[in-house]
């Protein structure tokens, strides 16, 4: 039991996002032209890894946990001409995961004023119960299957493509460049196209950000302590579909133990993602970012659950050795 506890804590470590693919739409490609900046040619501004541990409760009374077996970067970058980059990679590491469990993801999005372009690829891995996880590992062929995505966003419309592939061996988290190299010479692509609203971000982590933000602002604004309890919510794009993006319960730590960096002023908020076509939460998490200085708006502890019986947690260690970003 143990053994198998450790393999399922790896196979949450790839949800960036709880979003599932949908093959819909015509099979145009993306276009192959960049419209916005290259992400490496963005200044970075703050670049963090995480230490990743989770957790299963296989009997519903107790939970077995364990630590160190993946991780995650994140990195924001932003340019003199209000240029913004973000990127998030993250997944469990196949030389330190029970079993050399491989499961991986990782999105990237770059804004310039209403425009946007974002990337994204995942390990094909969806497991509704403990008996779908165990299964997907031993199937060695999962590892070699990835989703793409990408969309770009105008201040009329938001176009997405999507596509499921063999990439032909497997391919971990420090196989980012050769699994973003395919996406040029991939074909079955299924496309998306909608009519942009007004006042809605052009993808979840940049909606994300200025969330920390604003909320930061709210709780730090002079006479009013405690105006950032309430409800606040930002309308995302997520393969041309409407998504919230909502955060509550919003608490302040006044000393929180950020390992390193010490003792930190930090705010703590639980977020749910709300499909706008079905009505449904299709996930939530808990996140607790720091207030001031470097930290401000930098998740230091991130608490994801996406089923009943499977709890993942990343933690801000700029010691861990997780990377495959470029500097």
């Amino acid at each position: 039991m143990m053994r198998l506890a450790l393999l399922l804590i790896v196979c949450a470590l790839a949800v960036v996002q709880p979003h599932v693919l949908a093959a819909v739409g015509s099979e145009t490609g993306p276009p192959d032209d960049a419209a916005l900046p290259l992400i490496d040619t963005i200044p970075i501004v703050s670049d963090h890894r995480y230490r990743a541990s989770g957790a299963i409760r296989p009997f519903v009374l107790f939970w077995i946990s364990r630590d160190n077996v993946g991780g995650a970067r994140i990195t924001r970058r932003r340019s003199p001409d209000g240029t913004f980059g973000v990127e998030m990679l993250t997944g469990s590491d196949p030389e330190r995961a029970p079993f050399r469990t491989n499961r991986w993801g990782y999105i990237r999005e770059v804004v310039r004023g209403a425009a946007a372009e974002l990337v994204a690829v995942k390990s094909q891995t969806e497991e509704e119960s403990i008996e779908e996880a165990k299964a997907n590992v031993a199937n060695g062929d999962a590892s070699r299957m990835l989703i793409f995505i990408r969309e770009r966003i105008t201040p009329r419309e938001a176009m997405a493509w999507s596509t499921v592939a063999d990439v032909g061996r497997e391919i971990s988290f420090r196989d980012l460049d050769v699994a973003l190299g395919r996406m040029s010479s991939l074909d079955g692509w299924q496309e998306r196209r909608s009519t942009r609203p007004s006042d809605v971000r052009p993808g979840f982590l940049t909606a994300f950000v200025e969330l920390m933000e604003t909320t930061i602002q709210t709780w730090t604004a002079a006479g009013q302590p405690r105006a950032g309890r309430r409800a606040n919510t930002l309308v995302y794009f997520h393969r041309a579909k409407l998504y919230d993006l909502r955060q509550d319960n919003i608490e302040m730590l006044d000393s929180y133990d950020a390992g390193a960096y010490g003792r930190v002023r930090a705010l703590r908020g639980k977020f749910r993602l709300r499909s706008h076509e079905t009505g449904r939460t299709s996930g939530e998490f808990t996140a607790i970012y720091g207030m001031t200085g470097e930290l401000a708006a930098v998740p230091l502890r991130l608490t994801y659950q996406p089923r009943w019986w499977l709890r993942t947690e990343l933690v801000l260690d700029d010691t861990t050795s997780f990377a495959a970003l470029r500097q």
